[in-house]
């Protein structure tokens, strides 16, 4: 599913890999750090959407190489939760 994530006035295309009630996995290039906040913008077949806030919760492991990995995903913690987001997670 694809999505945006906006991080300061940075928009970033990405896709979400995963989603629970309380976060999602989105594979994107943005780089904020753990604890950022950021937006979450989902636009969904059939004209729903949501603007989610989420905190930065994890970025992905980098095995400790010593070259830098690029990005590719962030785990994120949604703080707040639309009621209808809620219930379309609950129904997958």
């Amino acid at each position: 599913m694809f999505c945006e994530v906006v991080h300061g006035d940075r928009h970033y295309p990405s896709v979400i890999l995963d989603m629970s009630a309380t976060g999602i996995f989105v594979r994107t290039i943005a780089t904020p750090p753990v604890g950022a906040e950021v937006i979450v913008n989902v636009r969904m077949p059939g004209g729903r959407h949501w603007c989610l806030r989420a905190e930065v919760a994890r970025e992905p492991q980098r095995n400790g190489a010593s070259v830098p990995v690029p990005k590719r995903g962030l785990g994120l913690h949604l703080l707040e939760i639309p009621d209808d987001y809620a219930e379309f997670v609950a129904s997958l």
